[in-house]
Parts: structure tokens; C-alpha cells; sequence
């Protein structure tokens, strides 16, 4: 058996809870201090996590040498404990090999599945605050102060993920804010920015109503997840959207600058086999609703 630092080792039972001692108190992270995605911090919870490459996986690994259902990270009383699940190239802690009967974490132990190491941090509430400050800007678009494209992407994953488990309806809106170009183009970069940020910030509240997560995806154009959401839910939250935008023109320096929004709706079936899928067909909507006319509501289905 050979671990991720090359060196020969044999497989051990690693010591039990009652062995170790005693947990840091509840809350805590992975962070990725080597991989594909160093820096990233995944905050830690629920009682039960599984960690894997496959998108159905609570904490999602892209990594090609971590298995589809990698390992469980499981909570009780604040305690956290790391097991095996039975993967193609084996869950690491500190050199050691991980089992199916698992192993209690502690502070900035190691992590190694495939060529990604995570650091284990507990954390207490001035920590959490921290960490959680942080991350909110690492996530937030500059400019219009909602998620940004890669932390509504992240969201869309698992979100999706969490609502196939459940079997539960998953909903994805695509707005695009019409003929914005031209507001650059008449009014300047500065009222572009403004704009940008008030119908953002509109869009957010209007979303939140129907349980909506709110992202710029890019430029001028946001998604919007739902979930639990069917069509028809979807398709009022959508309405609504529109009609709360077409029906505010935005103030900037004395201007009163008209704004609308043309949207596309896609409803997750049993064809959809991910949420990338699922943005396509959105995406593929709201360039629809363009070509009808703007300003209105298109269904992928």
C-alpha cells in the first residue's frame, strides 16, 4: 500500500473514538489545502455527509481519483468522524488509512482522497464569524452584491443534488435584463454599474419571496434557484420577476432609466441527469423569450 507522499506503508486499524481524545466543540470545515480547488472551504453542517465526486454527493470532490461515493464525515454531540466507503484508492487521515468503521477528526488532521488534501478546522463562534465574513466576500459580485458565478454554481450542484435525494421538485430561472448595451452605450459604465446593482438587488428580494437564491451568472445576466419548486411554481415566481422589473424604471442622477427582463424557466424531469442540463435548457428559454419579444417568460417544457 503506497500513500499519497509515495511512501510504503501497511494497513492499520486506526484507533477508535474512545482512544483518541475528546473533539473540539461543534462547528467546523474542510478546507482544500492541495487540489483543483485550493482555498475552498466547505463548512460542515449536517450529522451525515457524504463526500465524493459524483453530484448526488453532499460535498463534491472534482477531482477523477476520488471514488463517486467516497467517504461519510458523520456528527454526534460535536464529535466528527471520518469513514471509508468502500473507495477505489482509500480515504486518508494523516498517512493512515481510513475504514469503513471510521475514525474521530481533530483539529487541522489531513485528509487525502486522490490528489486532494482537506485540513479538518472545528471552529468556535468567533472563528465561525470569521471564517463566515470571509467567505461571504469571497462569494459576493462586486458590483451588484448578490452571489457570484462561482458560488451560485457551487449552489446549483448541491442544491441539486440535495433535491434528488429528497425527490423533491428543482427549479432554475435565467434572467437577462434587455438591451443593457444600450444603457452603457447612452448613459455610461457608471450607470450601467447602478442599474446593474439596483436590479440586482430587486431581483434578490422578488426571489426571496418564493424561497428563491439569487446569482450573476455574468454581465446582465442572473440565475435564480428554486427549490422545492415545480413548473407552475416556477413559472409565477418567473411572472413576477418580470413584472416587478419592467414596472420600476431606475434612478441615476436625475434619469428615470426603463428596464425589463426577458426570462427563461427549466423544470428538472427524469431526463435531466444534472443541473448543467438543466441551465442549458434555461439558458435556451430565455434566448427564446428574446426572440418573441423581450420582456416576457419562456418554458423549456
Amino acid at each position: 500500500m503506497t500513500d499519497p507522499a509515495g511512501e510504503t506503508l501497511r494497513c492499520q486499524q486506526l484507533p477508535c473514538a474512545a482512544e483518541r481524545p475528546p473533539a473540539l466543540p461543534a462547528g467546523a470545515s474542510l478546507v482544500v489545502v492541495h487540489g483543483r480547488q485550493p482555498g475552498r472551504r466547505y463548512e460542515l453542517r449536517s450529522n451525515e455527509i457524504l463526500l465524493g465526486r459524483d453530484g448526488g454527493a453532499d460535498l463534491v470532490i472534482e477531482d477523477p481519483k476520488v471514488s463517486r461515493r467516497q467517504a461519510w464525515l458523520r456528527q454526534h454531540e460535536g464529535i466528527f468522524r471520518l469513514h471509508d466507503c468502500d473507495s477505489t484508492n482509500g480515504t486518508w487521515l494523516n498517512h493512515q488509512r481510513v475504514d469503513d468503521q471510521g475514525v474521530v477528526l481533530q483539529r487541522e488532521d489531513r485528509i487525502v482522497v486522490g490528489d486532494t488534501e482537506l485540513k479538518f478546522l472545528p471552529h468556535d463562534a468567533a472563528e465561525l464569524d470569521y471564517l463566515r465574513r470571509l467567505e461571504a466576500l469571497a462569494h459576493t459580485d462586486a458590483i451588484t452584491q448578490v452571489f457570484n458565478k462561482g458560488h451560485i454554481g457551487e449552489l446549483m450542484d448541491s442544491e441539486f443534488a440535495r433535491a434528488r435525494r429528497q425527490e423533491q421538485p428543482f427549479s432554475l430561472l435565467v434572467i437577462d435584463l434587455d438591451h443593457f448595451k444600450q444603457i452603457n452605450d447612452n448613459h455610461g459604465h457608471d450607470a450601467g454599474d447602478h442599474v446593474l446593482l439596483e436590479a440586482a438587488q430587486l431581483l434578490k428580494r422578488e426571489a426571496g419571496v418564493s424561497g428563491g437564491i439569487l446569482g450573476r451568472f455574468g454581465g446582465e445576466e442572473f440565475v435564480v434557484i428554486l427549490s422545492p419548486c415545480d413548473q407552475v411554481a416556477a413559472l409565477a415566481c418567473a411572472e413576477s420577476l418580470r413584472t416587478a422589473v419592467a414596472a420600476r424604471p431606475l434612478a441615476y442622477e436625475g434619469l428615470s432609466i426603463p428596464l425589463t427582463a426577458s426570462i427563461g424557466v427549466a423544470t428538472a424531469d427524469a431526463e435531466c441527469h444534472n443541473v448543467r442540463d438543466l441551465f442549458r435548457r434555461a439558458d435556451a428559454a430565455v434566448y427564446r423569450a428574446k426572440r418573441e419579444g423581450r420582456n416576457c417568460v419562456c418554458c423549456s417544457n
